[in-house]
């Protein structure tokens, strides 16, 4: 247990310290000209946003339901999810407008093209949310389950080193002598 609450802590830790660069990476990049640019935060950060709710979500419920076998669940939920945050991560106009926000420039060019564009962008980064968290989540399942083969083998030599002690002990040493005597 305390072997599983270290690979747990582990895993956290990689999580929090990947948000974290990626929460303070719009930050650093909002200086302009040594001017700090507030309503650029604000966007980048709801725009980080969905996809940070994307990876709590398949963090924490989703990824339980592929561990325990459910696959075809957790895969349509998946697909849910995905769905869910692109649609809400290409339409934050609304959201900015919610807050009371300037809404961001888009690039020129016609709007079904932009929207096309982002809605591509932002499903390619849900699929490499989820991918990432599934990939880690699935390596430290597998480390944690090497650990307790590994402890498993230990055990089950010990128990056969202790048979053969046991075998060869002087009071059975001595009956076998006795009975081929």
């Amino acid at each position: 247990m305390k072997e599983q609450n270290r690979y747990r802590f582990t895993e956290i830790m990689i999580f929090s310290v990947m948000w974290a660069f990626v929460f303070t990476v719009p930050v650093m990049l909002s200086f302009n000209g040594g001017h700090f640019n507030i309503p650029r935060v604000q966007h980048e950060l709801i725009r980080i946003l969905p996809f940070f709710l994307l990876f709590y979500f398949h963090h924490f419920f989703l990824f339980t339901l592929f561990h325990k076998g459910k696959k075809f669940l957790y895969f349509l939920l998946n697909i849910l999810a995905i769905i869910a945050a692109v649609i809400v991560s290409s339409n934050l106009d609304f959201i900015f407008r919610l807050l009371e926000l300037p809404v961001p420039h888009h690039p020129p060019g016609p709007e079904q093209q932009n929207m096309v564009a982002r809605y591509f962008y932002n499903f390619l980064i849900s699929i490499l949310v989820v991918g990432l968290n599934l990939a880690v989540r699935i390596s430290f399942h597998w480390m944690q389950s090497q650990k307790k083969y590994e402890q498993l083998q230990k055990e089950n030599f010990r128990t056969e080193l202790e048979l053969l002690r046991h075998q060869v002990s002087p009071h059975f040493f001595m009956n076998t002598l006795n009975n081929i005597h």
